[in-house]
């Protein structure tokens, strides 16, 4: 019994069928992917991964001395770009960050007394990195930060008593506290309005509004924070014994 051959045309329909369909599966799936790790931004995080990615600490670069034992205020620049840092503390009298290579470019120098520390992120695969983890000794801190395009965290101990001043640009800053910012004392200013109308500018109903920012005083006031936005930025004070 003869069988009658197929048209050549419907070969070629059946066969660009069959390709859309496989290149719709495999869209799906890096679909499914990138939303799992949409997933895991949290906060102001919105263009890095934090640092519960297993690739985090992949590296380190230490402070290439030790502090010495009795220096009794640890003076720090920091600069941010296209990039995220988190602040933690030392167990040790280094200075050390922890990061993956893959995605950073960290430097650490000491310039007359002064530790100088510069991030920058790698721009083509930034989406898929983590935080740089910072870890500082343990003692009083003057740290002067620079962040574009960057973020910069900070989960403020109970006993902290640091300086630190901020100026942001198209980044995001957030501090974090369990004993609602005990004896600090702290301001926002924007050198233009806008930055505080489209930021995402978010603190506790105990800080006071000003008109270019906010501010907030308590206690001995020995822990300072000075922020000014010189750009749009994300800013969040989150206290901790508030439940979200």
């Amino acid at each position: 019994m003869k069988f009658k051959k197929k048209p050549k045309f419907l070969l070629i329909i059946t066969f660009l069928i069959i390709t859309m369909l496989s290149t719709g599966a495999t869209a799906l799936e890096i679909h499914t992917s990138s939303q799992i790790h949409g997933d895991s931004y949290i906060s102001n995080r919105e263009n890095f991964n934090t640092s519960t990615n297993p690739n985090a600490g992949a590296d380190s670069q230490k402070s290439s001395d030790s502090l010495p034992h009795n220096v009794q205020n640890l003076k720090v620049s920091l600069d941010v770009y296209n990039g995220g840092v988190e602040i933690l503390p030392a167990s040790s009298n280094k200075i050390i960050a922890n990061y993956n290579k893959q995605y950073y470019n960290i430097k650490i120098t000491e310039q007359n007394g002064k530790w100088v520390v510069s991030i920058s992120g790698k721009t083509a695969k930034m989406g898929n990195s983590s935080y740089v983890q910072l870890h500082m000794p343990n003692i009083k801190c003057s740290m002067d930060v620079n962040v574009i395009d960057g973020s910069f965290s900070y989960d403020l101990p109970e006993n902290c008593n640091d300086t630190i001043n901020v100026t942001a640009k198209d980044s995001s800053i957030e501090f974090t506290s369990k004993n609602q910012y005990k004896n600090s004392t702290i301001s926002l200013f924007a050198t233009d309005k806008e930055f505080l109308k489209y930021g995402l500018i978010n603190y506790p109903d105990y800080f006071s509004r000003t008109p270019n920012g906010f501010e907030y005083k308590n206690g001995t006031r020995k822990n300072q924070i000075d922020i000014s936005l010189t750009g749009f930025t994300n800013v969040d004070f989150r206290d901790l014994k508030i439940k979200d």
